[in-house]
């Protein structure tokens, strides 16, 4: 006869089966096998919150996936039109709520907050000097926008008034109405000051800015931006000019201090290290041979985030490695450079392109041409996560896209 047939389905098999086919069209059974960040294919379009399309839209920073979205985030490898939603000028600083802009006029400091639909929500002057006495005005930021540096919960910049007086302008709340100034040094003709906080202390360090045989360094540190100590090191030549590095890095138990000495014609570089910084003073007791060895000062700068290396942008790039003390030039161009999250972001201007580096592991790549002029600035904070370009794309944390013909791609974004 013919093959055989199937069991005969009691009951019991039909309620089972019953059960079954009413939990598959439950939501419940998501819920149950499936977790945060998985990826689910399905023809329904009727899941609930815990679930969103994978379309690649921006992941606002209240997700619950978002920090784990955010680590896979690659700068500059994606970039999100928002166009009609966004318009963003260079001077800012943002908490990832708002922007806030920093700018100088007539001897004041203001501070604009925005939304970012760019409307104004209120303006206020946090600090104040004589009108024709500002006469310069950077910031600690590693581009040249007016961008103050954030560090350990300290939004910083600084001033010069009357060409000499160099004011440090800190505050520790974007919203209070006035921010703090300390006096830090008055001499005409310095070098930019170069802010970080490591070992449990801020540095900020300068140095007379001209060609001479003897260079004065002033550092100040401490464990409270508002009570730092003041270091003098007097740098001397064996030929006819010096010139120490502002970028102290601290690595591995030690501060390091690069500097130069041009004898006979050479430049001679050095390094000099010590466990605290009132132990650092000129010795030539560590040379670094490498002939046209660059060090940075008045640069784009910036210290990977365990010390081991240091990055900065003249003409070309460059990164010391403080574990072998080798220097090495990593592209053939220069530009302006953001740190966002665990990447460092150099835009070369002349090439109109992007690098990034991870600034954990030390590697680094260069991104496609973007094809646009030099508008490419960082919306930075406490969490540092967006890059912006030409005031309208964003390369920011996003869901991920996926699209396909006959069904949904959908990531699950809470347990």
């Amino acid at each position: 006869m013919g093959g055989q047939c199937p069991p005969p389905v009691n009951a019991s098999n039909l309620n089972d089966i019953s059960n079954t086919l009413e939990k598959l069209d439950n939501q419940d059974i998501f819920d149950e096998n499936y977790k945060k960040g998985d990826v689910l294919i399905t023809t329904r379009a009727d899941l609930d919150d815990k679930w969103t399309l994978c379309n690649g839209d921006i992941a606002p920073t209240d997700s619950p996936l978002y920090e784990d979205l955010r680590k896979l985030w690659i700068p500059g490898e994606k970039w999100v039109d928002k166009t009609d939603s966004i318009r963003i000028t260079n001077s800012q600083f943002t908490d990832g709520t708002y922007l806030y802009y920093w700018s100088m006029r007539d001897g004041n400091i203001t501070v604009q907050k925005r939304d970012f639909k760019n409307a104004t929500i209120n303006t206020k002057t946090v600090a104040s000097f004589a009108p024709s006495s500002v006469t310069v005005y950077y910031s600690f930021a590693q581009n040249n926008t007016n961008l103050p540096t954030y560090t350990n919960g300290i939004y910083a910049t600084w001033c010069v008034v009357g060409g000499k007086d160099t004011y440090l302008l800190y505050t520790d709340d974007l919203d209070a109405n006035t921010y703090k100034t300390v006096l830090l040094h008055s001499e005409a003709n310095m070098t930019s000051p170069y802010l970080f906080y490591e070992n449990g202390q801020y540095v900020i360090a300068v140095t007379n800015n001209v060609t001479a045989a003897t260079i004065n360094m002033y550092i100040w540190y401490g464990s409270r931006i508002d009570n730092l100590t003041k270091k003098t090191i007097t740098f001397t030549s064996d030929g006819t000019s010096i010139h120490p590095s502002t970028y102290i890095n601290y690595y591995n138990g030690n501060y390091y201090l690069l500097f130069r000495d041009y004898v006979s014609n050479v430049w001679k570089t050095y390094y000099i290290k010590s466990p605290t910084i009132s132990g650092l003073t000129q010795s030539k007791d560590n040379p670094i041979n490498i002939n046209g060895f660059v060090i940075p000062n008045n640069m784009y700068c910036q210290r990977s985030l365990d010390g081991r290396y240091l990055y900065w942008f003249t003409n070309n790039s460059y990164r010391m490695d403080f574990e072998t003390m080798t220097e090495e030039t990593l592209w053939n161009s220069g530009g302006n450079c953001v740190y966002i999250q665990n990447y460092f972001v150099v835009y070369q201007g002349n090439q109109n392109s992007l690098a990034c580096w991870n600034l954990t592991s030390g590697i680094g790549y260069q991104l496609e041409s973007i094809g646009e002029s030099n508008n490419i600035l960082s919306v930075v904070g406490e969490n540092m996560d967006m890059l912006i370009i030409d005031y309208t794309d964003i390369s920011t944390t996003c869901y991920p896209e996926i699209t396909m013909t006959g069904a949904y791609a959908y990531i699950k974004t809470e347990d």
